[in-house]
């Protein structure tokens, strides 16, 4: 343990103390599992064993979403060529300037001259000029503290480096199989390692977010970094955790197997992220958090206006489509549409081409009837809310869906 922790852990309470070392522990061990995992892999690609030295090509897509209810958006998110980044700023001042700084310094390694054994050394490098970026933030942006998660791949050819820090996630499918290609670094990881916590008792834990290690700018920034062999088929995503929080392995595994360009598989898994909400009833919490996603709204009263006036060009597009939509004071556009089965393969078409949707049966509606709602913002423009009632009536023929008749209103679940 360096110095200048150990000082540190020697002023802290016993309890504290403890959790510290523990920590310092759980990096030691990473750390010389990285090791132990890059000299395995130098030894068989220095001697040829292992894998076959394939050329291979790729195509990429990246998109970062504020999601249904933030207004700010600190992930930032890069895809080219040779470089795959996703980095998600703290929140608070600074921490959506940190996420872009880092990936920016990164971006530089894309045109980079270098072969597969030189992937490594280049993106350790690079990483860290993003700590030192993000150390320019702190040092521009007033009452800032900034920090970022970053994951990032380097590619060539048959041989991709691998760099993380934080809770952002890389998965690879092969061969119809998912695997997380990362380890987070927060607090509940640190429980689950130690058997102190299981997985799903880490998803409802207070201090589930609290991360242990990220980029802050202050040079003692410890990722793991990795390399590891391509095959031919490999799908790779790399997110934050507003995806992985929400959308479980198995949704992930069904949408990269789907065989959609990475663009569409992208929209996909996006929109399946803010439409995670499926309830049969709207109980007192979520009614809660509506009136106060409004209550922040009506601060706002030009983005109120441009919500409601976008809530009534997709309720006219689709009532021109023979689907009716109920009066909403909300963002939401809710439509009865029959049985819960065709209603769910409709919302997932609907997600499929990027159109927000959500399937619900609450107890309003009528035994043997469901209720598909689709949620505008502020941003839309009224050819993309046409477009996207077109293609919801196309396909609501297509599944034999027919309308039930006018929607009551329904509670907003986002702002």
């Amino acid at each position: 343990m360096p110095l200048a922790r150990i000082g540190r852990v020697c002023d802290l309470p016993a309890a504290e103390a403890a959790v510290e070392v523990a920590a310092y522990r759980d990096d030691v061990v990473a750390e010389a599992e990285a090791r132990e995992q890059l000299a395995s892999f130098l030894v068989d690609y220095l001697s040829g064993r292992g894998h076959t030295m394939v050329e291979l090509g790729i195509r990429y897509a990246a998109r970062s979403d504020a999601g249904a209810v933030r207004t700010s958006n600190e992930d930032t998110a890069y895809a080219g060529r040779r470089l795959w980044a996703v980095a998600d700023g703290m929140r608070g001042p600074g921490g959506e300037q940190a996420s872009a700084a880092a990936v920016a310094a990164l971006r530089v390694v894309e045109n980079a001259d270098m072969n597969a054994g030189d992937l490594l050394n280049v993106l350790a490098d690079a990483v860290q000029a993003a700590d030192r970026a993000v150390g320019v933030v702190a040092e521009t942006v007033p009452d800032a503290t900034p920090a970022t998660t970053l994951t990032a791949i380097l590619w060539s050819g048959s041989e991709l480096a691998l760099v993380h820090i934080g809770d952002t996630r890389a998965y690879v499918l092969r061969d119809g199989a998912l695997s997380q290609i990362t380890h987070d670094h927060t607090y509940v990881q640190g429980l689950i390692d130690d058997g102190k916590l299981t997985a799903a008792e880490a998803e409802s834990h207070p201090q589930r977010a609290m991360l242990t290690r990220a980029l802050t700018g202050d040079g003692e920034m410890r990722p793991d970094l990795s390399m590891h062999a391509v095959h031919a088929g490999d799908r790779y995503l790399l997110c934050s955790d507003g995806l992985s929080t929400v959308v479980t392995a198995e949704q992930m595994t069904a949408a990269l197997a789907r065989g959609q360009g990475p663009a569409e598989t992208v929209d996909y898994l996006v929109n399946r992220a803010r439409s995670f909400v499926f309830s049969t009833a709207p109980p007192p919490p979520v009614v809660g958090a509506a009136r106060a996603a409004l209550g922040v709204l009506e601060a706002e009263p030009e983005r109120v206006g441009r919500l409601m006036a976008n809530a009534r060009t997709l309720r006219d597009a689709l009532a021109a489509e023979g689907l009716s939509a109920g009066d909403s004071t909300t963002q939401i556009v809710p439509i009865e549409i029959g049985e819960a089965e065709p209603t769910m393969e409709l919302c997932e078409r609907a997600l499929e081409r990027g159109v927000f949707a959500q399937g619900i049966r609450p107890p309003t509606v009528p035994e043997g009837s469901s209720r598909l709602r689709f949620t505008v913002m502020a941003i839309h423009r009224e050819v993309e809310l046409r477009a996207a009632a077109l293609f919801v009536a196309a396909a609501a023929r297509d599944l034999g869906i027919a309308t039930a008749g006018d929607a009551t209103g329904s509670v907003a679940l986002a702002a």
